[in-house]
């Protein structure tokens, strides 16, 4: 019998990258963590993959997140019970539909959560995730409850229950949930002012700056229709900032943009 340690054939990643969490679903070993195909194009997946002892299989593309995916985006914990493989972290996009920091997969396709609470930053994580009396309980940090003040410490830094029918296994990879909206944002750099057009009406518009630092933030609100939506942006530093907005059938969609004086 062999003695000692050996690699694993098929598993290749960036010098940065690294794995937070394992288990064992469906008789496969499941990892989780900051790996992805931007890193290496030879990664078997993107922060979250099967292992069945000769092959790799990334689960429909795996998980991405809209901030700086190579330096960001990462599975934290995971959670299985029977056929269901719960994972957690900085997590937007599973399989290609926009969720909430977890995301379930069920053997077949990637499910989401859309919980009733947001989070103070794109850059939000979850830091860990389990099951109990069929909820889903998270811990982590930056959840805001809607109508509770942000400054509120018993809201930040807390545990979350979300409720089951918060999941949705309707839509399936590779199908459009709804019309893709289409954004227009200009002038690109901007001095003085930044105009958003889109032609889906928005329910939240974000923007942070280089360093993830949230900037700006109309939430809480619904915006019909293609009306453009101006940005004062004459004080702000010069630099690169992302756009993050939330459409009222329910896409997300975001967009770099520069300010220069």
């Amino acid at each position: 019998s062999e003695i000692g340690w050996s690699s694993v054939p098929g598993w290749q990643v960036g010098p940065l990258s690294f794995v937070k969490c394992m288990g064992i679903y469906q008789n496969k070993l499941v990892v989780g963590g900051n790996f992805s195909r931007p890193q290496n194009a030879n990664c078997p997946g993107n922060f979250v993959c099967t292992y069945d002892g000769q092959n790799w299989s990334d689960l429909s593309g795996g998980l991405f997140n809209e901030l700086w995916p190579s330096a960001f985006n990462i599975v934290n914990d995971m959670y299985i019970d029977s056929d269901e493989l719960y994972v957690s972290g900085a997590i937007a996009f599973a399989g290609g539909l926009s969720t909430s920091r977890v995301a379930l997969w069920n053997g077949d396709a990637w499910c989401v959560y859309n919980p009733d609470f947001e989070f103070a930053s794109p850059m939000s994580s979850i830091q860990s995730i389990c099951k109990f009396q069929d909820a889903i309980y998270i811990g982590g940090a930056g959840a805001i409850i809607p109508g509770a003040e942000p400054e509120d410490p018993e809201i930040l830094n807390c545990i979350v229950r979300i409720a089951p029918e918060s999941t949705d296994c309707t839509v399936q990879v590779g199908e459009v949930p709804s019309e893709q909206p289409t954004v227009v944002v200009y002038p690109n750099p901007a001095a003085t002012q930044l105009t958003v057009e889109t032609s889906q009406g928005i329910e939240s518009l974000r923007i942070v700056d280089s360093a993830a630092r949230m900037v700006y933030d109309l939430a809480h609100g619904t915006h019909q229709g293609a009306m453009p939506k101006h940005v004062d942006v004459s004080a702000w530093p010069n630099g690169l900032y992302l756009l993050i907005i939330s459409h009222t059938n329910g896409q997300r969609s975001t967009h770099r943009f520069a300010v220069n004086h």
